[in-house]
């Protein structure tokens, strides 16, 4: 049986076409698990692709622009790579083995969407299934033409994938895909660790698509150099339309609102320390801090990230001193924004950033 691994919407198409050539080629149906049409109604998504991953001989990935460095697709490629699996990856015709650097598949045999590499991954399924060669042959020649017509079709279409974002419930699954079970009731996951996390941060960088905004208070992690690819790939985001937006708290600010906030003689020189490397990380990826910073002098009661349609939020809470203690794998919670929870959250941002020094 062959494991039919994608993510995101082009990459399923792709799947979904490729797995009608290989029945009309190979004559055989069940052959091959894909999650979109193979988890039946009921039954656990975690516990069916786990069994899955143990069944399926073979491993075949989906790889498109929009998923080489997805934490979903490198997960499932982490289960079938364990699993000592024979696979392949098919790369979209936008995709270059170059593309492959620094992901689980740069070592992998690759396959282009052309016929003379399918008729070389059909041969060898050939030879697994002891099948006439002639028989494949002959098939492939006659279906490839309108095969490649409906990836021709896929690729082209603006459409897909370009507001092909993850939902909530996608994005939470995807990112606890490596991490421990939340607890979610009344339409809030929470999550025992993790906000404020290099972590967090490059899982936000990288599946964020139509919105991304930050309050935070020195934005030190976000800006780190070492998520300078991922913030490279921010600043492409930005210019095809993304929302970026980042709340720092005021350097300007002395006196009694500074000392409540945090009463270290050393917070105002970290936090100049931390906006000024946050504005060279800008000047390197093309960012540009004049649209997309502000500075805030409230007292803040609530930590946010916002991506896509989806809020992370977790609550500040102060000493009896008032300094505000450390987020850094602090607990933290999950909502959509269209839940009224998230409504407020989404108000309470857009508040603060209307109230907020511009960045000069």
């Amino acid at each position: 049986m062959f494991f039919f691994s994608w993510s995101k919407k082009q990459s399923l198409e792709i799947a979904h076409v490729t797995a009608s050539l290989f029945e009309a080629v190979t004559s055989r149906k069940n052959e091959i698990w894909l999650s979109d049409i193979s988890i039946q109604y009921g039954n656990g998504f975690f516990e069916s692709l786990t069994k899955a991953i143990d069944i399926c001989e073979y491993g075949v990935f989906f790889l498109t622009k929009e998923n080489i460095r997805n934490p979903w697709i490198n997960f499932e490629a982490g289960g079938i790579f364990c699993n000592k699996k024979r696979t392949w990856c098919i790369l979209s015709p936008n995709v270059d083995q170059a593309d492959l650097s620094n992901t689980p598949f740069v070592n992998i045999q690759t396959i282009k969407i052309k016929k003379r590499d399918f008729e070389i991954i059909f041969s060898e399924i050939c030879k697994i299934y002891n099948d006439d060669w002639n028989e494949y042959y002959k098939k492939i020649n006659d279906l490839w033409n309108s095969f490649y017509s409906e990836i021709r079709r896929i690729i082209n279409n603006k459409s897909i994938g370009s507001n092909d974002y993850l939902n909530t419930d996608e994005l939470i699954s995807s990112y606890l895909s490596y991490h421990s079970s939340p607890i979610s009731t009344n339409n809030i996951t929470f999550i025992a660790n993790g906000y404020e996390t290099h972590e967090l941060y490059e899982f936000v960088l990288n599946n964020c698509k139509k919105r991304l905004w930050v309050y935070g208070r020195k934005n030190k992690k976000l800006f780190d150099n070492e998520h300078i690819n991922s913030l490279a790939e921010l600043g492409k985001k930005i210019v095809s339309g993304l929302d970026f937006r980042c709340l720092f708290f005021d350097n300007w600010q002395t006196g009694y609102v500074e000392n409540l906030l945090q009463k270290k003689r050393s917070f105002k020189k970290s936090l100049d320390s931390c906006i000024n490397d946050a504005l060279d990380r800008c000047e390197e990826v093309g960012i540009n801090p004049k649209q997309c910073f502000r500075y805030y002098s409230n007292l803040r009661n609530t930590a946010m990230i916002v991506i896509d349609d989806t809020i992370m939020y977790s609550h500040v809470e102060y000493t009896l001193e008032g300094t505000p203690k450390h987020l850094t794998n602090s607990s933290f919670s999950i909502v959509d924004s269209s839940s009224k929870i998230g409504e407020n959250y989404i108000s309470e941002f857009e508040s603060v950033w209307e109230a907020s020094r511009l960045h000069e």
